[in-house]
C-alpha cells in the first residue's frame, strides 16, 4: 500500500497506529487529509543508495509529533517520502516495545527523535530487525532506505508471502470485531501533548539530577585535595 501510494507520487505526512487498518487479513492505510503530491519536475538529490529523490520545500510541522521525521517538523520543510519510512520506522520499533509499559514506550519513541536509538532493546529481543530499523530511523533523509527497498528485505518479504492467519476452525477473523480490536488499541496508545511533555520534563529532570551528583562528586573531589 505505501508503495503504492509514493509509486504514485504522495507522501502520507500522518503515518501512526490510528490510521492504519486491518480488514479480512488486509492492512489499508487511511486518513490523507495531510498528505500532498510531488511533482515530477520538483529538483532532486542522491541519496546514499543512488537514488533520485526530490528536494521539496513543504510545509513544516505537520503530522503526529511522536511518529513525525525530525525534518519534518522542522522549521525549513525540506523533506520527502523518506519522512514517511522514519514514521513506519516509529510504528515497528512501538509494536516491538508493547510488552514494555506506557511511559518506558513513550521515552523510547520520543528518543528517535533525536537519533537515540534503544539499540540494546532491540538487539535483545529482535535482531533480525536491528540493521533495517536503524537505517529507516536515520535522521539523515538520504540514508534511509526507499519502501522498495524494505519490502525486498527478507525479514519483510518472507512475512508478507505467509498467508493470512485464520481461527482454530479455519474461518476468516470477524472484520467487525478485528476493528473493534484496531479501535481499543487506537485509545489505549493514544499519545496527548500532555503526555508527552510530563516524559520530557522527566527526562530534563533525570538529566539534572545526574548533573547534580556530578557536581557533587567533583565538590567531594576538591574537599580531599584542600
Amino acid at each position: 500500500m505505501e508503495l503504492l501510494i509514493h509509486n504514485n507520487g504522495f507522501i502520507h505526512r500522518d503515518l501512526k497506529p490510528e490510521n492504519i487498518f486491518i480488514i479480512r487479513s488486509t492492512v489499508k492505510i487511511g486518513d490523507f487529509g495531510l498528505a500532498t503530491i510531488i511533482s515530477s519536475d520538483y529538483p532532486k538529490e542522491k541519496s546514499n543508495n543512488n537514488q533520485l529523490v526530490p528536494k521539496l520545500n513543504l510545509t513544516c510541522g505537520l503530522g503526529t509529533k511522536l511518529y513525525s521525521a525530525p525534518e519534518q517538523l522542522a522549521s525549513k520543510g525540506q523533506y520527502s517520502y523518506s519522512a514517511d519510512i522514519f514514521a513506519i520506522g516509529v510504528i515497528m520499533v512501538e509494536m516491538l516495545c508493547l510488552s514494555l509499559d506506557f511511559r518506558n514506550r513513550l521515552a523510547i519513541l520520543l528518543d528517535l527523535q533525536t537519533g537515540k536509538f534503544p539499540k540494546e532493546y532491540i538487539e535483545t529481543n529482535y535482531p533480525q530487525f536491528l540493521s533495517l530499523l536503524i537505517d529507516m530511523l536515520s535522521l539523515d533523509p538520504l540514508l534511509r532506505p526507499s519502501i522498495k527497498d524494505i519490502l525486498s528485505n527478507p525479514i519483510i518479504s518472507h512475512n508478507l508471502e505467509e498467508p493470512p492467519n485464520t481461527s482454530p476452525s479455519g474461518c476468516t477473523p470477524n472484520p467487525d470485531s478485528q476493528q473493534d480490536s484496531n479501535q481499543i488499541y487506537a485509545l489505549e496508545n493514544q499519545v496527548t501533548e500532555r503526555d508527552i511533555e510530563i516524559v520530557r520534563l522527566s527526562q530534563q529532570l533525570s538529566n539534572l539530577q545526574n548533573l547534580c551528583k556530578e557536581h557533587d562528586h567533583y565538590y567531594v573531589y576538591l574537599q580531599s585535595q584542600i
